[in-house]
């Protein structure tokens, strides 16, 4: 702002704009680190482990400042999640890195297959006990049968194709 400016409006407009102005930029300077993540690192937050990472751990991740340190978080991340601790194979981790190469060969639409609705539920839920098709209001559906395990529930997970364009939706 110029001064002559200032002298128009008022100095203390001039001066609660520039406080505005200095706000803003210190934000975008919180936001950085995120932004600086190397694109592999950033890759295996925002689409290997989207669906299954806690908040809590997405955090802990978001503070490492070098890739030392990334790369044992990812080490201990899926050794947290392996059935067979200290077991050189990781079936958790074979099996969801399946499901993903799995869901974008199967339900890519215009983006890839791990991103859609489809792609998300079988990444978390893994593969449907059954899958019914129907027409919903002159529309394409899905429903995903889930039987009931000792540790789930069943449940059912029903998808709309509004567009019939081939990318069904979660439904209501």
């Amino acid at each position: 702002m110029t001064l002559s400016l200032c002298k128009r409006v008022g100095i203390l407009t001039c001066l609660a704009v520039l406080g505005t102005a200095i706000s803003m930029l210190a934000q975008t300077r919180v936001a950085a680190p995120e932004a600086a993540l190397p694109a592999v690192y950033q890759n295996w937050l925002d689409q290997d482990v989207a669906y299954i990472i806690s908040d809590e751990e997405r955090a802990q991740f978001l503070a490492f400042a070098d890739d030392k340190d990334r790369d044992n978080f990812v080490r201990a991340f899926w050794e947290k999640r392996n059935p067979s601790p200290g077991n050189r194979e990781n079936a958790y981790k074979e099996e969801h890195y399946r499901r993903i190469a799995y869901a974008n060969l199967h339900f890519a639409s215009g983006h890839a297959g791990w991103a859609t609705d489809r792609g998300k539920t079988y990444i978390v839920l893994g593969p449907p006990d059954q899958i019914t098709t129907s027409r919903e209001f002159d529309l394409p559906a899905e429903i995903w049968h889930y039987r009931s395990t000792p540790l789930t529930d069943g449940r059912d997970v029903k998808f709309v194709d509004r567009c019939k364009c081939g990318e069904f939706q979660l439904a209501p």
